[in-house]
């Protein structure tokens, strides 16, 4: 039998009766279908996951009971910012439910030379394809039992991005001669946190790797083959994922 698992507001688990509105009373009552006395499983991005019982479906409203807090150790130790370079909407979309899947913490999409997909002129466009973006992010993070939304930032300039990285920095270069696991070797194998730099279509121009370069940032090579952006994306934060062990099976939940 599937988990239903739903992302919910902070606070919202807090309660004796925890009552859910909106689209996920929609969902719950007239796509999923639920009835009194189907399990339930919340979370409300904290790290814990409540067991509730469903005790009435209204139109608007959904009421149930929570019944018990575990705090499964789905989340990677290993805080990882990939930012990928604006793509067409389908194939960015696909890097950002993937990336969730494989326990990306954080999207921060990036701003190249060679960028061929940008950003609207009109600012409410660009809300809502935000909004999307986040909405994508909860569906695939909720179907691969996180239990931490990742955040999905407004596009940036690659220097700008670099201005704000947590350190180290890695970029995927297809010049470089360097590998992933050489340049994470001086970590032992772990770090607290750790960005990833994929270019566009086309990949980053020779100024843009020596900008990078001149600022700490590791060069590397993912591979004699041409990978598409979107490949690329999601090959450099599994190597890293799993030079880190966050690829590793996890601990049972915690209950508590």
């Amino acid at each position: 039998m599937s988990r239903h698992r739903f992302f919910v507001e902070p606070g919202a688990l807090s309660r004796s009766t925890i009552c859910l509105r909106g689209d996920l009373a929609h969902r719950l009552g007239h796509v999923l279908r639920l009835a009194p006395g189907d399990l339930i499983y919340l979370l409300d991005g904290s790290g814990c996951e409540v067991t509730a019982e469903v005790t009435e479906l209204q139109p608007s409203r959904v009421l149930a009971r929570p019944l018990g807090t575990s705090f499964p150790e789905t989340e990677p130790h290993t805080a990882v910012t990939l930012c990928p370079a604006l793509l067409p909407t389908e194939r960015f979309e696909w890097v950002l439910e993937k990336g969730t899947e494989l326990g990306v913490s954080r999207f921060l999409p990036l701003l190249a030379e060679r960028n061929t997909a940008l950003p609207s002129r009109d600012k409410r466009a660009n809300e809502r394809k935000r909004e999307r973006w986040q909405v994508i992010v909860r569906a695939a993070a909720e179907q691969s039992h996180r239990t931490r939304l990742p955040v999905v930032e407004a596009p940036v300039t690659l220097a700008a991005a670099l201005e704000s990285a947590a350190t180290p920095v890695i970029m995927a270069w297809e010049s470089s001669t360097e590998s992933v696991a050489r340049a994470l070797a001086p970590l032992g194998g772990s770090t607290d946190s750790v960005t990833l730099i994929v270019g566009p279509e086309g990949g980053f121009t020779d100024q843009e790797a020596a900008m990078a370069e001149g600022r700490g940032v590791s060069l590397v090579s993912l591979g004699p083959r041409v990978l598409r952006a979107e490949t690329a994306a999601i090959a450099l934060a599994t190597l890293v994922l799993y030079a880190c062990g966050d690829l590793e099976s996890a601990a049972p939940a915690s209950p508590r």
